[in-house]
Protein backbone atom coordinates (compact mmCIF):
# COMPACT_ATOMS: atom_id res chain seq x y z
CA UNK A 1 0.00 0.00 0.00
CA UNK A 2 2.86 2.38 0.75
CA UNK A 3 4.23 1.55 -2.69
CA UNK A 4 0.90 2.66 -4.19
CA UNK A 5 1.25 6.00 -2.43
CA UNK A 6 4.81 6.38 -3.70
CA UNK A 7 3.74 5.44 -7.22
CA UNK A 8 0.98 8.05 -7.03
CA UNK A 9 3.56 10.72 -6.33
CA UNK A 10 2.91 11.27 -2.63
CA UNK A 11 5.64 13.49 -1.23
CA UNK A 12 7.91 11.98 1.37
CA UNK A 13 8.14 13.72 4.73
CA UNK A 14 11.14 16.04 4.70
CA UNK A 15 11.58 15.88 0.93
CA UNK A 16 11.86 19.07 -1.14
CA UNK A 17 8.42 20.59 -1.54
CA UNK A 18 7.05 18.68 1.43
CA UNK A 19 5.13 20.73 3.96
CA UNK A 20 5.76 18.29 6.82
CA UNK A 21 3.44 16.38 9.10
CA UNK A 22 2.03 19.41 10.88
CA UNK A 23 0.64 20.87 7.64
CA UNK A 24 -3.00 20.06 7.00
CA UNK A 25 -2.89 20.36 3.21
CA UNK A 26 -3.25 17.18 1.24
CA UNK A 27 -1.81 16.98 -2.28
CA UNK A 28 -3.80 15.74 -5.26
CA UNK A 29 -1.81 12.50 -5.14
CA UNK A 30 -2.57 12.03 -1.44
CA UNK A 31 -6.27 12.63 -2.10
CA UNK A 32 -6.20 10.07 -4.91
CA UNK A 33 -4.68 7.49 -2.58
CA UNK A 34 -6.97 8.41 0.34
CA UNK A 35 -10.21 8.24 -1.63
CA UNK A 36 -9.09 5.16 -3.58
CA UNK A 37 -8.35 3.30 -0.35
CA UNK A 38 -11.53 4.67 1.24
CA UNK A 39 -13.55 3.23 -1.65
CA UNK A 40 -11.86 -0.15 -1.27
CA UNK A 41 -11.50 -0.47 2.51
CA UNK A 42 -14.00 1.99 4.00
CA UNK A 43 -13.24 3.65 7.31
CA UNK A 44 -10.32 1.36 8.21
CA UNK A 45 -8.01 4.08 9.51
CA UNK A 46 -5.09 1.68 9.90
CA UNK A 47 -5.34 0.67 6.24
CA UNK A 48 -5.84 4.26 5.09
CA UNK A 49 -2.85 5.38 7.14
CA UNK A 50 -0.68 2.50 5.92
CA UNK A 51 -1.18 3.73 2.34
CA UNK A 52 -0.15 7.26 3.36
CA UNK A 53 2.29 6.62 6.20
CA UNK A 54 5.21 8.26 4.38
CA UNK A 55 3.45 11.63 4.37
CA UNK A 56 0.56 11.57 6.88
CA UNK A 57 0.17 10.48 10.49
CA UNK A 58 -2.72 8.25 11.55
CA UNK A 59 -4.18 11.26 13.36
CA UNK A 60 -4.03 13.36 10.18
CA UNK A 61 -5.85 10.62 8.25
CA UNK A 62 -8.53 10.35 10.95
CA UNK A 63 -8.97 14.14 11.21
CA UNK A 64 -9.20 14.53 7.43
CA UNK A 65 -11.93 11.87 7.30
CA UNK A 66 -13.99 13.70 9.94
CA UNK A 67 -13.29 17.12 8.40
CA UNK A 68 -14.82 15.87 5.15
CA UNK A 69 -17.87 14.51 6.99
CA UNK A 70 -18.29 17.92 8.64
CA UNK A 71 -18.11 19.64 5.24
CA UNK A 72 -20.65 17.21 3.76
CA UNK A 73 -22.99 17.80 6.71
CA UNK A 74 -22.79 21.55 5.99
CA UNK A 75 -23.85 20.88 2.40
CA UNK A 76 -26.68 18.42 3.13
CA UNK A 77 -27.85 20.01 6.39
CA UNK A 78 -30.93 21.62 4.84
CA UNK A 79 -32.26 18.15 3.94
CA UNK A 80 -32.35 16.98 7.54
CA UNK A 81 -29.73 14.33 6.80
CA UNK A 82 -26.69 14.17 9.04
CA UNK A 83 -23.78 11.82 8.68
CA UNK A 84 -21.96 10.70 11.80
CA UNK A 85 -19.17 8.37 12.88
CA UNK A 86 -21.20 5.23 12.28
CA UNK A 87 -19.82 1.91 11.22
CA UNK A 88 -21.65 -0.96 9.56
CA UNK A 89 -24.35 -0.18 6.98
CA UNK A 90 -24.60 3.47 8.07
CA UNK A 91 -20.82 3.75 7.82
CA UNK A 92 -21.00 2.42 4.27
CA UNK A 93 -23.51 5.17 3.50
CA UNK A 94 -21.07 7.76 4.88
CA UNK A 95 -18.25 6.43 2.71
CA UNK A 96 -20.49 6.45 -0.37
CA UNK A 97 -21.41 10.09 0.31
CA UNK A 98 -17.74 11.00 0.76
CA UNK A 99 -16.80 9.35 -2.54
CA UNK A 100 -19.64 11.15 -4.36
CA UNK A 101 -18.54 14.49 -2.79
CA UNK A 102 -14.97 13.94 -3.94
CA UNK A 103 -16.05 12.94 -7.44
CA UNK A 104 -18.33 15.96 -7.80
CA UNK A 105 -15.72 18.44 -6.62
CA UNK A 106 -12.98 16.97 -8.79
CA UNK A 107 -15.16 17.63 -11.84
CA UNK A 108 -15.30 21.32 -10.96
CA UNK A 109 -11.61 22.02 -10.37
CA UNK A 110 -8.26 21.14 -11.84
CA UNK A 111 -6.73 21.55 -8.37
CA UNK A 112 -7.27 18.38 -6.32
CA UNK A 113 -5.52 19.55 -3.17
CA UNK A 114 -7.53 19.37 0.03
CA UNK A 115 -7.54 23.16 0.35
CA UNK A 116 -9.05 23.62 -3.11
CA UNK A 117 -11.65 20.86 -2.60
CA UNK A 118 -12.79 22.18 0.78
CA UNK A 119 -12.84 25.76 -0.48
CA UNK A 120 -14.86 24.79 -3.55
CA UNK A 121 -17.52 23.16 -1.41
CA UNK A 122 -17.61 26.20 0.90
CA UNK A 123 -18.15 28.64 -1.97
CA UNK A 124 -21.36 27.15 -3.31
CA UNK A 125 -24.34 29.41 -3.80
CA UNK A 126 -27.65 28.10 -2.36
CA UNK A 127 -28.81 26.52 -5.64
CA UNK A 128 -25.47 24.78 -6.11
CA UNK A 129 -25.52 23.62 -2.50
CA UNK A 130 -29.00 22.06 -2.96
CA UNK A 131 -27.94 20.39 -6.21
CA UNK A 132 -24.75 19.06 -4.66
CA UNK A 133 -26.69 17.79 -1.63
CA UNK A 134 -29.01 15.85 -3.94
CA UNK A 135 -26.05 14.33 -5.76
CA UNK A 136 -24.16 13.47 -2.56
CA UNK A 137 -27.27 11.80 -1.15
CA UNK A 138 -27.78 9.93 -4.41
CA UNK A 139 -31.08 11.68 -5.10
CA UNK A 140 -30.13 13.24 -8.41
CA UNK A 141 -28.63 12.34 -11.78
CA UNK A 142 -24.88 11.80 -11.58
CA UNK A 143 -24.05 13.77 -14.70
Amino acid sequence: AAAAAAAAGVRQRGSPGSRGRAQGTWSAAENTVFFGMLGTHGRAFDVLHDALKDSKSREQVRCYYYRIIKKINQIVGHTGTRFDKSTGPEGDRVVEAMLRWYSLLRRGTADDTSTALLRASANLDPAQRHRMADLILGDGPSA
